[in-house]
């Protein structure tokens, strides 16, 4: 049963991630709930990147501050992406 849930679970977080990043760059989503969906998914992100630096103060491990670094640079990578495909839409 964990399982099952454990996969809805992750397929519902899935879809609410991708379907935020899709609408948040379309053009017929109203600007202020591409304004919402944007910082939903900031938010998200930054939670899971301050989870992961708190984890790297407490036991003060190097390579979980290589994976916080890591999370960070594929954040800032993948909205650069987005921000460019974006742009060259236009």
């Amino acid at each position: 049963m964990d399982l099952v849930f454990d996969i809805l679970v992750d397929f519902l977080f899935e879809l609410f991630m991708e379907g935020s990043i899709e609408a948040s760059m379309s053009r017929k989503v109203p600007l202020f709930l591409r304004i919402l969906l944007l910082g939903a998914v900031v938010a998200v992100y930054g939670f899971l990147l301050y989870v992961v630096i708190c984890i790297a103060i407490e036991y003060k491990s190097p390579v979980v501050w290589g994976i916080a670094f890591f999370i960070l640079l594929i954040c800032i990578l993948a909205f650069r992406k987005k921000w460019k495909e974006r742009v060259n839409k236009d």
